[in-house]
């Protein structure tokens, strides 16, 4: 059986597949969200790319600080990896639109509505690409911004947001993965999960190279929804041993563990088309790589794939 379906769209025929960084296992019957999803400011969705060319494909960007930090131009020497992954894309053929923001994360961007107004841009035959940082566990009990629950089970939580003590069910950081996966799928689109991008732990190690975290979370999602999933943790590993060589770095460090700064929160300037390329090294990883026939002239970074991808199952 193949492991790609395929169908038409707008005279293109393209393989509908949600690529998933570091995705968790799908719940049958799972039903969409029921937030209260509140509009999204309108100073917030005119930082927000609209699609540009309603006739062509779209690649949607969706996602915390790591893809877009601040204005996406690199004020104070960081950015996200989003705007550098546009370079390696033919824009007269393909529409890069990035819906990613700061101050987010897998659940308040779907709770503040930012998904709900992505999933109206999103036409079948589109990708859609999904990263959210790991989040600090001892903001597991409540405050302004609650992040979701480890793991990728059905574990709830009920918490108070303040000020306002808003009673909320809190989820775990696979389920909300889920919704995404399953909602982008509905649209018929192409969700693909990656994993956190390593981060630094001020002792030369990085974060997310470890069972029962972030990354290994959002592979088993990606594996639980047969959707595309992208180890930028293992990419950006290979990436900076085989760049490294005769570059000097802390002791026992890396590139790749230099990326992000201790919170994990925003990639280094210098570091983000490292990072945008290893994402295009992912997407070639994949047994169909449906941004195949839409990128630039670019020159693109070698295949390093250690693990095989997983791709949407054919509609039954």
């Amino acid at each position: 059986m193949s492991l790609c379906h395929r169908r038409k769209c707008s005279r293109l025929t393209l393989c509908c597949c949600v690529l998933l960084c570091s995705t968790v296992p799908f719940a049958t019957g799972l039903q969409a969200s029921q937030h209260l999803l509140p509009s999204v400011s309108a100073q917030t969705e005119s930082k927000l790319a609209p699609r540009a060319d309603p006739k062509l494909l779209s690649l949607f960007l969706v996602g915390d600080e790591i893809v877009r930090s601040g204005e996406a131009d690199g004020t104070n020497a960081v950015k996200g990896w989003g705007e550098s992954l546009a370079d390696f894309f033919d824009p007269s053929r393909i529409n890069i639109v990035d819906r990613t923001l700061e101050a987010v994360n897998s659940r308040t961007y779907i709770t503040e509505g930012h998904w709900s107004e992505a999933l109206a841009l999103i036409k079948p035959g589109d990708v859609v690409l999904l990263q959210f940082r790991g989040s600090d566990p001892g903001a597991l009990g409540g405050g302004n911004h609650p992040v979701p629950l480890p793991g990728v089970s059905d574990d709830t939580r009920e918490i108070q947001i303040s000020p306002t003590k808003q009673p909320e069910v809190i989820h775990t950081y696979g389920w909300y993965l889920r919704q995404y996966a399953v909602e982008a799928i509905a649209r018929g689109a192409i969700p693909i999960l990656c994993s956190p991008i390593p981060r630094s732990t001020g002792q030369g190690s990085t974060a997310g190279r470890k069972a029962n975290t972030y990354g290994s979370w959002t592979r088993q999602i990606a594996a639980e929804q047969r959707v595309g999933f992208i180890d930028l943790d293992q990419l950006l590993g290979q990436t900076s041993r085989e760049s490294n060589a005769g570059q000097s770095h802390a002791p026992g460090q890396s590139k790749a563990d230099s990326l992000v700064t201790d919170s994990g929160s925003r990639a280094f300037r210098s570091s983000t088309e490292l990072i945008a390329g290893a994402v295009v090294a992912g997407f070639k990883c994949l047994p169909h790589d449906p941004i195949a026939g839409y990128l630039s002239k670019k020159p693109l970074p070698p295949k390093a794939c250690s693990a095989p991808a997983v791709v949407q199952a054919p509609a039954p």
